[in-house]
């Protein structure tokens, strides 16, 4: 069975893909919004790349509204993101991750092709 334990294991490829960055992180059990995803993650439009997981790869991620301090500590309404920790969605991260680079230790063998 897949768990956020497995994705926590797994190793990232040398020079990651945003996209495959933001599901492992994710698929990790981490939460986080547009402003965190910029500073932790370096992706600039999070919205965007949620789309693509959701639309192109079929991936679930669930979707909750929050108010955090914006400009001027202004209240600004933004979206948390997570994943779905259902076991046919997370069994589908997984073999996207590995399609995407990531590795388990140890395993040097190359990525297998995912359509």
């Amino acid at each position: 069975m897949i768990t956020f334990q497995t994705f926590r294991e797994l190793v990232p490829p040398d020079d990651p893909i945003k996209i495959g960055r933001v599901l492992h992180r994710l698929c990790c059990g981490e939460t986080f919004n547009r402003f965190q995803a910029e500073a932790w993650l370096h992706d600039h439009a999070l919205n965007s790349t949620i789309s693509e997981l959701a639309n192109d790869h079929y991936i679930s991620i669930k979707r909750q509204w929050e108010t955090v301090p914006g400009y001027r500590q202004k209240p600004t309404p933004c979206v948390r993101y997570s994943i779905d920790p259902n076991p046919r969605n997370l069994a589908a991260c997984y073999r996207r991750l590995r399609s995407w680079g990531w590795r388990i230790e140890g395993d040097l063998s190359p990525p297998s092709e995912v359509a």
